[in-house]
């Protein structure tokens, strides 16, 4: 293609290639011989997950019956299901200052219904293994970018381990206070 007009300029040293530094680009840190899998320890995610459990939240009540109850607090038994599939190749992340890499990833989708059937959480998202990186300076880490239709979009980024054991998850007090005065339960 000699050149190309766009919007009366002309690039004359414009062409369509296939990328030629894809075999350039930087794998997860020791994610191959570690593992021999490229999403490192999210790898141990793939498949489908199926449980029980229990969710809360307090909520408006619109109900002329109790015209002095704005709120309540409700409790359902749940049954989520979350399904991991890898995402079929390389995701090539484009740098400015950071050399250009390749990420690996899984998509999720994680549905919550009560016990009913009712659905009560709808989930998509991504869980990547993203390699070490030099500008900025991080080593390796994974991310979670998920999705909930309501309007709610989140991004969390941390660094994995391997462990032998359940999570140590501190009790929490779900106590509903008012807004502002977490004192005033």
């Amino acid at each position: 293609m000699p050149g190309m007009i766009v919007s009366n300029a002309v690039f004359s040293n414009f062409s369509f290639r296939p990328l030629s530094n894809l075999t350039r680009l930087i794998a997860p840190q020791g994610a191959r011989e570690r593992l021999g899998d490229p999403l490192g320890a999210l790898g141990q995610l793939r498949g489908k997950w199926q449980g029980t459990g229990f969710n809360t939240i307090w909520r408006p009540l619109f109900d002329p019956k109790y015209p002095d109850q704005h709120h309540f607090l409700e409790l359902n038994l749940t049954v989520e299901t979350i399904e991991f599939t890898e995402v079929g190749g390389e995701i090539p992340n484009r740098g400015l200052l950071q050399t250009d890499l390749i990420m690996f990833g899984l998509s999720y989708l994680q549905l919550v219904n009560d016990n009913h059937g009712n659905g009560l959480h709808l989930e998509p998202g991504v869980w990547l293994n993203i390699p070490a990186t030099t500008n900025p300076q991080v080593q390796a880490t994974v991310a979670r970018l998920g999705s909930i239709p309501h309007g709610t979009s989140i991004l969390a980024q941390g660094f994995a381990s391997d462990e032998q054991r359940a999570p140590n998850i501190d009790p929490v007090d779900i106590t509903a206070f008012k807004i502002g005065d977490p004192a005033a339960k």
